[in-house]
């Protein structure tokens, strides 16, 4: 692994945190996540480290998390009924970085992740946004569980019927 002479490297959620000195040096343009619950519930660093193995540079992901902090601030600006201005230039700073990360997200070849798992279930974390911002899809909802139930299911073809 040391010399990257691998197609496809499969690691556990425990391997990642203890040794991203080795996969930095790596970028995957497929990563596939078995059982997401367990990865995210080790660690939410977790998902910067799965970020930056696809591609994203770690100045994109200081950029989106400064995006979810000023989102915050200006919940917290207008529940309490601050100036106009104030609430204005929250908005434009707002505005400005992510117009600078959808620019990055079309201008880089950021690979795709698969996550299987119930991410229903998880709390809502500040990095979970990190998801809909860099590869567009949102975590949660609790809609797709009743994709869940699997039958199982089979058809004896035509001439078969007897037997």
């Amino acid at each position: 692994m040391r010399t990257g002479d691998f197609d496809v490297l499969i690691i556990t959620n425990a391997f990642l945190p203890r040794h991203m000195d080795i996969l930095n040096k790596y970028r995957f343009s497929l990563i596939f996540v078995d059982d997401v619950d367990s990865v995210l519930r080790a660690s939410s660093k977790n998902i910067d480290r799965i970020l930056l193995l696809l591609g994203i540079s770690e100045e994109a992901l200081h950029k989106a998390l400064t995006v979810v902090d000023l989102m915050k601030k200006l919940r917290k600006t207008i529940r309490f009924r601050a100036s106009d201005e104030e609430i204005n230039r929250l908005r434009d700073d707002i505005k400005r970085l992510s117009n600078e990360l959808s620019s990055y997200v079309k201008s880089n070849n950021i690979g795709i992740l698969i996550a299987s798992g119930a991410l229903t279930r998880m709390r809502r974390t500040t990095r979970l946004f990190l998801f809909r911002e860099f590869l567009g899809f949102e975590t949660g909802g609790g809609r797709a569980e009743g994709l869940r139930n699997v039958v199982d299911v089979y058809v004896k073809p035509p001439g078969q019927l007897g037997k």
